[in-house]
């Protein structure tokens, strides 16, 4: 996929990420960085600590540097060094913390570096995630808790001292706008860069399973954290009540602090010889090219990468219609099948539509919105638009 130039003069750019884990945030980071190095700019990437498995990601020629602390706080005094040291004109952070440390390090530095801030998930819904948590919160948990309400406090106060505010869809931008009283207008517009030229590489990668071996039961799809968010638990009991009329086998891509839990719920919803849970894989492309379906199940999201993957992939796509994203994605329903949230039964009626034939593959109409050129050229010209404010 070819990248065309920048028509611009050459910036030196800095993109802030917490970690390299698989995240969505995490593969912004480093495919915004990516782009905007092939469009002729100076590019950091910029990262509290190096762990995680897409550090081989990051392009050749865009400069990798460790702050060398896992939580942002921690990094805040080697954020003010490396600002004074580097002076990049725009600085550009994703998720919450980091975005927090950015325009406070700006202030402290005085190094005229512009900050961009980027709004990557639906906040009313990661709120109630929030609430829910603390209502349930055990006495070990409280440190946790009190630390997200000090982070939601000072997101309050630094977002509306950025020089930019950045959501990734419409309803991010809709959230943050209520939950943190900042007008609108104020905020930026702009997809995520998806579909890149890694990602079509990778489409024709292997993707081996013992479950794409079994012809007579197609294979349901799912990607992402195993946390309360992606509603992994909904999926198996939607699977579940698939499988009593229909052969199928559900392959959930990814890890995290639910494995155990629900490697328990597939055993006792009957499911457990059914499911498998195979681990984090750097190319889920390819994976969604063999599978029969791929099923979102979030509770929440902002732009889930994935969902606009499947659509890449030409997979039948079935999603919740949560906040805020998958109908952004499919508008409307047009590019796949959208069901109600937390709703296991509607789920498995949707799975079994889709196995049947009745929810068409997706065309390229479907993704060409979601490119990493137009993505890089959008952020490039937030990006020098508050540079010339320097």
């Amino acid at each position: 996929m070819a990248v065309a130039p920048s028509d611009h003069p050459p910036a030196h750019l800095a993109v802030l990420i917490p970690n390299l884990l698989g995240g969505g945030a995490e593969r912004f980071a480093i495919n915004i960085s990516s782009e905007l190095f092939r469009r002729g700019h100076r590019v950091d990437l910029v990262v509290g600590n190096l762990r995680g498995p897409l550090r081989d990601d990051v392009a050749e020629g865009v400069r990798l540097i460790e702050l060398g602390r896992r939580h942002n706080s921690a990094n805040l005094v080697r954020l003010i060094r490396y600002l004074r040291k580097e002076r990049p004109d725009v600085l550009l952070s994703s998720q919450p913390g980091a975005n927090v440390i950015s325009v406070i390090a700006a202030r402290l530095s005085r190094s005229n570096t512009r900050i961009v801030v980027t709004q990557h998930i639906s906040l009313s819904g990661a709120q109630r995630n929030q609430a829910r948590g603390w209502a349930e919160v055990a006495p070990a948990n409280l440190g946790k808790a009190a630390r997200g309400l000090a982070l939601d406090r000072l997101a309050r106060w630094a977002y509306p001292r950025a020089d930019r505010i950045v959501a990734v869809s419409e309803g991010a931008a809709r959230s943050l706008s209520l939950s943190y009283e900042i007008p609108s207008q104020s905020i930026s517009v702009i997809y995520n860069p998806v579909v890149t030229a890694r990602l079509v590489a990778s489409k024709d990668e292997p993707a081996d399973h013992p479950f794409f071996d079994q012809a007579d039961e197609p294979v349901v799809l799912a990607v992402g954290r195993f946390e309360h968010q992606k509603g992994f638990d909904d999926l198996i009991e939607a699977f579940a009540l698939l499988r009593r009329d229909t052969p199928a086998k559900l392959l959930l891509l990814g890890d995290g602090p639910k494995r155990e839990a629900l490697e328990e719920l597939a055993v006792r919803s009957g499911v457990g010889d059914e499911v498998a849970m195979p681990g984090h894989v750097e190319h889920p492309v390819a994976f969604m090219r063999r599978g029969s379906v791929f099923v979102l199940s979030s509770r929440y999201e902002g732009l889930p990468t994935v969902l606009i993957e499947a659509l890449y992939a030409g997979i039948p796509v079935v999603a919740t219609d949560c906040e805020s994203g998958p109908r952004e994605i499919l508008e409307d329903g047009k590019h796949g099948m959208l069901v109600p949230v937390g709703d296991a039964p509607a789920l498995a009626v949707a799975l079994e539509k889709a196995l049947a034939g009745d929810v068409a593959e997706p065309s390229s109409t479907s993704w060409n919105r979601f490119t990493g050129e137009q993505s890089a050229a959008a952020y490039e010209q937030v990006m020098l638009e508050v540079k010339t404010r320097a």
